[in-house]
């Protein structure tokens, strides 16, 4: 419904840990394994978009991979595991077939690719040894570090959703309108819950609870032991961005460009921001740290609230649409636009540090990793995947 549309861009140019404490909080901690980590496309079960500690102002390229007559609508996550750091990405070739990819991040050289009969344009998600994620035709897939099957499970309408965790569980939004609670090990459905309309967003986990902004212009609230919708708000306009959660808060963006914040302890609509020159679509999810949410808008605006109140700290306008996730990393947030751009904004002002221009647009989140190699990595609708470094 509010994909961009990636089989027209095909055809035409051949390609132009969920929160356990009472008070959840999106900052990531700074051990040496949070810093080689981002497991899954908003970085944590909190879908926050936060790190630590920026990687750098400026980049340059340590490597490029190009997936032949492919494309990637949907971002890259980093896996460190059996101390071995791999890049992996989803996406779908000229013919719809859809391709897994694992890329060694300190070469860029493919170690395996894991191929289905229909393109993938959402994120992987990785836990505990094996990686999930979906595909165009329903399909939700499992597959181990090595890149073999464990499971399949087919729904009935296209995944563009990532996935999220709790206990045995792993989450998946579906466009049939059903959230899927499916069993890690054997692959079985433990339980189902359906809403009005499509599931295009990804599912936020804090304790057993999971949080869906929906087609259906609903806000759900799912207790993740039972499976039963425990609370449902009204948003005014169907969404497909993933929730972030910061402390008691749920911020997200809406087709009818309303931002808002929700108090989900005591459910209901905190504040609802909307810019006074004109609404656009808000196609990109926030990222979100304490005292700043920061999100992009279809009028090629990055913005940045206080999320406590809801105020503008800073409006940054870029040369295009910005339907990508920002991610802030530190003082410093990286955002993506659909002309190519990549940027580095201060977080305080919103001043434009650095950008760059790659080949194709950029619509899925990046990701990044800290420790001893700081690293971002984009991957764009052309089928190219970049591992960029700071520019000493």
């Amino acid at each position: 419904m509010f994909r961009h549309s990636l089989l027209a861009t095909l055809t035409c140019v051949l390609l132009c840990g969920f929160a356990v404490a009472q008070q959840p909080t999106a900052e990531i901690t700074t051990t040496k394994s949070a810093a080689a980590h981002w497991p899954m496309t908003r970085g944590n079960p909190l879908s926050s978009g936060a790190f630590p500690k920026s990687v750098g102002d400026e980049f340059e390229i340590q490597w490029q991979y190009k997936y032949p007559k492919g494309a990637f609508e949907s971002g890259p996550i980093i896996v460190n595991h059996d101390n071995q750091t791999t890049v992996y990405v989803a996406g779908i070739d000229v013919n719809v077939k859809g391709r897994l990819l694992a890329i060694d991040i300190a070469t860029g050289n493919e170690k395996w690719n894991f191929e289905v009969n229909d393109g993938f344009v959402s994120s992987p998600a990785w836990h505990e040894g094996h990686l999930y994620v979906g595909d165009m035709l329903g399909n939700l897939y499992c597959v181990d570090a090595k890149g073999n099957l464990k499971w399949k499970y087919e729904t009935k309408g296209e995944i563009s959703s990532s996935a999220n965790f709790y206990k045995s569980l792993v989450l998946w939004g579906s466009q049939d309108a059903t959230l899927y609670a499916i069993d890690r090990n054997t692959g079985e459905v433990v339980w189902k819950h359906s809403v009005d309309d499509q599931i295009q967003c990804g599912a936020t986990v804090v304790d057993n609870r999971c949080f869906l902004a929906g087609c259906d212009s609903k806000f759900h609230i799912i207790d993740l032991d039972k499976g039963e919708e425990i609370d449902a708000v009204e948003i005014g306009s169907p969404t497909g961005t993933t929730p972030a959660v910061l402390d008691d808060k749920v911020l997200f963006g809406t087709e009818d460009g309303n931002f808002l914040s929700i108090d989900y302890q005591n459910p209901g609509i905190n504040w609802t921001w909307s810019d006074p020159k004109g609404s656009t679509a808000i196609r990109s999810s926030a990222a979100a740290k304490k005292g700043i949410v920061v999100f992009g808008a279809r009028n090629r605006k990055v913005i940045a609230l206080n999320p406590d109140s809801g105020d503008v700290l800073w409006e940054t306008i870029v040369k295009a649409k910005v339907d990508a996730s920002p991610v802030i990393a530190g003082d410093r947030v990286y955002a993506c636009s659909t002309d190519g751009r990549l940027y580095t904004l201060d977080l305080e002002t919103g001043k434009i540090l650095w950008q760059k221009q790659f080949n194709g647009a950029l619509l899925g989140s990046p990701a990044v990793i800290g420790g001893d190699s700081p690293r971002l990595v984009i991957a764009t609708e052309r089928g190219v995947v970049y591992c960029l470094i700071e520019k000493k």
